[in-house]
């Protein structure tokens, strides 16, 4: 026990050792340092600029036109077969969100823009995804549902961002490109999509409603139900009205996005990337000093007996 204590005290490295062998080899670190600052300036100089259009939006969480709440307790079995929310505020926020991230209407926004093949060809480009997908993924990749579902899913996880302030409750939905113009246009565009799809599909349901409505006036003689569809019948025609007229209908624009200047890029950072490149520099540095003093601080005895005597 006490020979491997030893042994064990022998091969620690105090920290005076250290600082004496970054001082004794300034030299080496320093010029490892520059070198990795430099690699990292031109590496970020080199690299495909990022930009990204950023547009805020307050999310419509109430149900245009609805009288659920007005009518709960009075025909509640009836608007619940109607489809007419009652007694209920209506929220849309968690929906709209899960919406805004799903994979449908990426396929809807890259159909509407024609980005399909291109967001395609990226996704695969690079010798490494390309072993991959030749090797490690089944199915043809080049068939046409795959091709989308590859294209909505790299626009999704590389391009994308939905993010919500907890605090003010606002959504920030970022999209990213090579191009500032282009990013601002596509962020912009992916809002009004939205606003478009939401309101055609609210639409589309408050009428199929005011048909069942309609056929259930037409049935029902008595004169409290009569009344009570109706006003049912009048939240339905003021929600095809505001779907109509109301072009923010889900996503309510409050900052749209806007071009980035030409030469700020969001990524890469070429301050970060500088200074990480003098970091890893100033690192590789050290141990390379510290490798030169290994031999004297752990002799090894075996070694040492197999060179020739003097």
């Amino acid at each position: 026990m006490t020979g491997t204590a030893d042994l064990t005290n022998e091969r620690l490295v105090s920290v005076a050792q250290l600082l004496r062998v970054a001082l004794s080899s300034w030299k080496v670190i320093l010029l490892a340092m520059l070198l990795g600052l430099v690699g990292g300036a031109v590496y970020a100089m080199l690299a495909r600029p990022v930009y990204s259009g950023t547009v805020l939006v307050a999310v419509e969480q109430e149900v245009p036109g609805g009288l659920g709440a007005a009518l709960s307790g009075e025909l509640g079995a009836l608007a619940s077969l109607a489809g007419v929310s009652v007694g209920q505020t209506g929220s849309r926020k968690a929906e709209y969100l899960a919406l805004l991230r799903s994979e449908s209407f990426a396929l809807r926004f890259l159909d509407r823009q024609g980005l399909v093949d291109t967001m395609h060809g990226i996704s695969t480009r690079g010798p490494i995804r390309s072993i991959v997908n030749r090797y490690w993924v089944h199915g043809d990749r080049d068939a046409p549902e795959l091709r989308r579902r590859d294209a909505a899913k790299f626009f999704r996880e590389r391009l994308l961002r939905v993010g919500e302030d907890k605090k003010s409750g606002l959504v920030a939905i970022q999209v990213e490109s090579t191009d500032p113009v282009q990013a601002a246009e596509w962020a912009n565009s992916f809002v009004t999509l939205f606003n478009e799809d939401v309101r055609l599909r609210e639409s589309r349901s408050a009428k199929a409603r005011l048909k069942y409505l309609e056929a259930e006036l037409e049935r029902n003689r008595t004169a409290e139900i009569r009344n009570s569809i109706g006003r049912l019948i009048e939240g339905e025609l003021n929600t095809i009205m505001i779907t109509n007229v109301q072009r923010d209908f889900a996503l309510r624009l409050i900052d749209p996005a806007s071009a980035s200047p030409v030469g700020r890029p969001d990524r890469p950072k070429r301050a970060q990337f500088s200074l990480f490149g003098a970091f890893l520099g100033m690192f590789c540095g050290l141990i390379f000093a510290l490798s030169r003093r290994r031999r004297e601080w752990f002799p090894d005895p075996v070694c040492d007996s197999m060179l020739p005597r003097v």
